[in-house]
């Protein structure tokens, strides 16, 4: 987990991270930007847990995104499906719909923050997909 004082880290972007008691703690210790992106589906990682992680992350202070993709599972982050994972029916989220939504939002997230490019701003105040629920920090 990265920490506040941690200077060589300019922003972090955690697909589908596993949940633990200390990381909630230390995660409200992070003031780099952060884009959390979780699935809905995703029965390895509960979307419940990636909230709580999500509300830590808030309190750090800086810049965080937290993304939730509709029928994805804790798979559509790689490049397979296994069921017991979810986000593998007829009716979720097709992996590619997922992969590209995860390269966009990454590579638009570390584009803003890493390189500075602020034309990439616009894509964290666009509406989103219908598939894609984006909570914005509030300040």
């Amino acid at each position: 987990m990265l920490f506040r004082s941690e200077s060589r880290i300019r922003a972090a972007a955690p697909l589908a991270p596993g949940v633990l008691r200390d990381s909630l703690v230390l995660a409200q210790q992070i003031a780099s930007p952060t884009l959390l992106i979780a699935g809905d589906l995703d029965r390895l990682v509960q979307i419940d847990q990636e909230r709580r992680l999500s509300a830590a992350l808030s309190a750090g202070g800086g810049p965080h995104w937290f993304v939730t993709l509709h029928g994805a599972g804790h798979l559509s982050f790689a490049d397979v499906c296994l069921p017991i994972f979810g986000g593998c029916g007829p009716d979720d989220l097709a992996p590619s719909d997922a992969q590209a939504q995860i390269r966009g939002w990454t590579t638009a997230f570390f584009l803003r923050y890493v390189a500075g490019d602020d034309r990439y701003a616009a894509w964290f105040l666009d509406a989103p997909p219908a598939f894609v629920d984006i909570a914005r920090p509030s300040s």
